[in-house]
């Protein structure tokens, strides 16, 4: 029952895919973000502190506990967190302008794929 309702939902979303109108990108600018304030989101951010510490412990102290190594590999693993964010940004900038050039062609390959989906679904009830 649960995957029929998903399987609609997820019909309902292709429609709406489908026919979906090309929106106005806005080209808001906001002042009150800077580097400080982009500093100390990274700095306090948590996902970063949890990777840092799981990467000490699992990957490097079981195999040197030479002080320097501990202390490169400390300075270095911070820096992971902002270098692949600014992967993503980079990515989705990228893609942002591929999807609004073409975007009723990716609308109609998005749809289709799910329109497959729901009813592979379909197909999994019966």
């Amino acid at each position: 029952m649960l995957s029929l309702i998903g399987a609609i939902y997820i019909v309902y979303l292709a429609i709406h895919m489908l026919f979906s109108m090309k929106k106005q990108q806005t080209g808001e600018n906001r002042s009150d973000c800077n580097f400080w304030s982009g500093f100390f989101v990274q700095v306090t951010n948590v996902k970063v502190m949890v990777f840092c510490l799981t990467a000490l412990t699992a990957y490097v102290l079981p195999y040197t506990d030479s002080f320097w190594g501990l202390l490169i590999i400390g300075i270095f693993l911070p820096f992971t967190g902002p270098i692949t964010n600014l992967a993503w940004i980079f990515t989705g900038v990228w893609l942002q302008k591929l999807f609004y050039n073409h975007e009723k062609t990716i609308n109609i390959v998005m749809a289709a794929s799910l329109l497959l989906c729901a009813i592979s679904l379909i197909v999994g009830i019966l």
